[in-house]
């Protein structure tokens, strides 16, 4: 369980992501330091569930076992991030150095 002052941040991504997704199941071990193929399918499913920006990757990009290595992994982030995706690249969730 996440407490003191992260728990509010974790507690407000979680509330926005759940209004578009609710895949994958958003535990607070994942939502305090996520593996990127958690962020991969968060984003993944938003795209899906929404249609928002689905031009923004290729099918291989979609694919989370096509993204390997640490600096694809963090061109992946970076295309997010110059796409408008501020509200969760730039939060706790996306720290590059985590990768």
């Amino acid at each position: 369980m996440v407490v003191g002052a992260d728990a509010g941040g974790i507690a407000e991504t979680r509330l926005a992501i759940l209004q578009f997704t609710n895949k994958p199941k958003l535990l607070d071990k994942h939502m305090a330091r996520p593996p990127f193929a958690f962020l991969h399918a968060v984003i993944k499913n938003i795209i899906l569930n929404t249609g928002y920006q689905k031009a923004l990757f290729t099918k291989t990009e979609l694919n989370a076992k096509s993204i390997k290595s640490k600096a694809d992994k963090v061109a992946w982030l970076q295309k997010l991030k110059d796409a408008g995706w501020f509200w969760l690249v730039s939060c706790q969730l996306c720290d590059q150095s985590m990768l």
